[in-house]
């Protein structure tokens, strides 16, 4: 139903990128606050949905720190596991972090998600697969899978029923998929459930994290760049493309309601991210317009 939207959206999207791609006929979605999806093409297809998982897996992350059940917060000692020796080198943002070393839970969750940092956030989904395994301790792969195993029974939950996560990185897998409206809804259910957490880990255009790395700034520069953008996550892999998804909540000229996009298989970051500032200003247009949900 949402693919072909674009003929109400011609004068918004008839010019061609410079990279012959229009954000009419990129895959995407914008949903509102209340769940509806407003705008979209390919919302529905099932995609590698790249480093856009670390969203789901940090998801995981932050229901387990608010369970008042669980012994687990910020500031909560986590081991960096063996298995990261198993990891491509070149998808580790933090270079410092060897196996046994111990970090911050929520230094971890700012690497994985203004970073996009591999090591640690498979630190932190063992370290949360152990707990959901019980006390006795067990192998690091089976630590692994119960995360994985929980992952995509939180997305079940959530409604997101085209997406099968295979890992928690987002590294290219055999069925390792989601769609643009289940990431969308995803990144509502970020915002909605674990405001103050989605912000820590994934919405800091300025962090300082020393003790793993250098780095400083968050990886998306729509976010650095948009005061509007509460949080963002980019992805990308040869097979996805640029992904970016964002939770756009304007201030002023008076609160606006907060919206929810995604957009993927951009060909280029430049272009992924004007494409993106695209999609929201014709969707708040399409709000105040008054233009029903379709």
């Amino acid at each position: 139903m949402f693919t072909h939207l674009k003929q109400t959206w011609g004068m918004f999207f008839s010019a061609p990128s410079d990279q012959g791609q229009t954000p009419a006929y990129v895959p995407h979605a914008v949903m509102n606050h209340a769940g509806q999806l407003i705008m979209g093409y390919n919302a529905n297809e099932p995609r590698p949905p790249a480093s856009l998982t670390k969203m789901m897996s940090l998801y995981g992350v932050m229901d387990a720190i608010s369970n008042p059940e669980i012994p687990f917060d910020l500031d909560t000692p986590v081991s960096i596991p063996a298995l990261i020796t198993r990891l491509r080198p070149d998808l580790a943002s933090f270079k410092k972090l060897s196996p046994g070393d111990v970090f911050r839970a929520g230094d971890l969750m700012i690497g994985a998600g203004s970073r996009s940092d591999v090591y640690g956030l498979t630190a932190l989904a063992l370290h949360v697969g152990q707990i959901y395994l019980g006390k006795t301790p067990r192998e690091e792969n089976e630590q692994n899978e119960s995360f994985i195993n929980q992952m995509n029974a939180q997305a079940q939950k959530l409604g997101m029923l085209r997406s099968v996560f295979k890992n928690c990185t987002g590294e290219p897998a055999d069925g390792h998929l989601s769609t643009p409206a289940d990431l969308a809804l995803l990144t509502r259910a970020l915002h909605l459930t674990f405001p103050d957490l989605s912000k820590h880990a994934l919405g800091q255009a300025e962090f300082s994290i020393a003790e793993l790395t250098t780095a400083t700034r968050h990886s998306s520069d729509f976010l650095r760049q948009n005061r509007n953008i509460v949080f963002a996550k980019t992805g990308y892999t040869d097979s996805a493309g640029n992904c970016l998804a964002v939770c756009d909540h304007p201030q002023t000229p008076e609160k606006q309601e907060p919206l929810y996009a995604v957009i993927m298989g951009v060909k280029t970051k430049p272009v992924r991210d004007a494409m993106m500032d695209t999609l929201l200003t014709h969707a708040r247009m399409r709000i105040q317009g008054g233009t029903e949900p379709a």
